[in-house]
């Protein structure tokens, strides 16, 4: 089933403030919009405190050297045939 991607204007304003290098960031767009639909069966699983969303992980590792843990909060119950991207958070290893 193909799925749709909405990001909300939230997640847009998280991810800017992420202040990501452009690799990282183009990393975590190709995620939102390929892996996020792609991987829905495997991650759909790993339900947020909010049960409604679940959460979708990457783990990213940049030219640099520097590892990245980018978790995507995930609706998957409010629109049918469609994610909602509820917010985006990032953790430097």
């Amino acid at each position: 089933m193909k799925r749709k991607i909405i990001l909300r204007s939230e997640a847009r304003h998280a991810i800017g403030k992420l202040g990501l290098a452009r690799e990282a960031l183009l990393d975590l767009l190709l995620c939102i919009y390929r892996d996020v639909p792609r991987d829905y069966s495997w991650h759909c699983q790993f339900r947020a405190e909010n049960p409604l969303n679940y959460e979708h992980r990457l783990y990213v590792t940049l030219k640099t050297g520097q590892d990245y843990l980018l978790s995507i909060e995930v609706d998957d119950s409010t629109l049918p045939d469609h994610l909602v991207i509820i917010n985006v958070e990032c953790k430097l290893f």
